[in-house]
């Protein structure tokens, strides 16, 4: 087994920053825990084979994490950007190429694969999810989650966590008459404000 890239890194999840070091080999993917905590244990091993996505990553604000996706259905966030260690956005970077190099089977085809500067925009655009949905191929719940991703939201990372639009205000009814505008919010006011008792709160701020 031969080691390709090996760096330190943070393993980034909802409710922990585990400093440690991620490696990368011919075969598998790792990520070992600088500090063990018997009550947790964060390392792990991935087969290579198993790697469906990278989708490129901001981590407080900086682009300097890696987000990967595997065939079934588990995700990783790993920031490559803590200063104290030495390592930024060139070591990501480096780390994305290394492994679209390798052109394995079961990555994802997509235009994201090719370049580490491009927009979200232009995957979004390429992907013709919008399409999809529009056809039914998708269903709702999908095509929302598929948005956040591309937005970069995630579940390993509380302050960018998947967000869902409010559209309805009636809960109670056993069936629901879209045409009735008293169903939905009202668009015309912010979220803040969908309470009336709030309006004059935010009125003398």
């Amino acid at each position: 087994m031969n080691r390709i890239i090996g760096t330190k890194c943070s393993l980034i999840t909802s409710t922990s920053i585990t400093e440690g070091e991620f490696i990368i080999t011919d075969k598998n993917m790792y990520f070992f825990a600088l500090r063990r905590l018997k009550d947790c244990n964060h390392d792990f091993k991935y087969p290579l084979l198993w790697l469906h996505d990278i989708q490129l990553r901001r981590y407080n604000l900086h682009p300097t994490a890696l987000e990967f996706f595997l065939i079934n259905q588990r995700n990783f966030l790993i920031n490559f950007g803590k200063k104290l260690l030495n390592f930024n956005r060139k070591t990501r970077r480096q780390i994305f190429q290394k492994l679209m190099s390798l052109k394995l089977p079961s990555m994802k085809s997509s235009v994201n694969n090719l370049v580490t500067t491009i927009t979200p925009q232009i995957v979004f655009k390429e992907s013709k999810i919008t399409e999809k949905w529009v056809t039914r191929e998708i269903s709702n719940f999908d095509y929302l989650m598929m948005l956040n991703t591309f937005a970069g939201r995630t579940y390993n990372d509380l302050n960018q966590y998947p967000i869902f639009p409010w559209v309805i205000k009636d809960y109670t009814s056993q069936v629901l008459d879209i045409k009735n505008p008293d169903v939905f919010r009202d668009f015309s006011k912010p979220i803040g404000i969908q309470n009336p008792k709030h309006i004059e709160e935010v009125k003398f701020k």
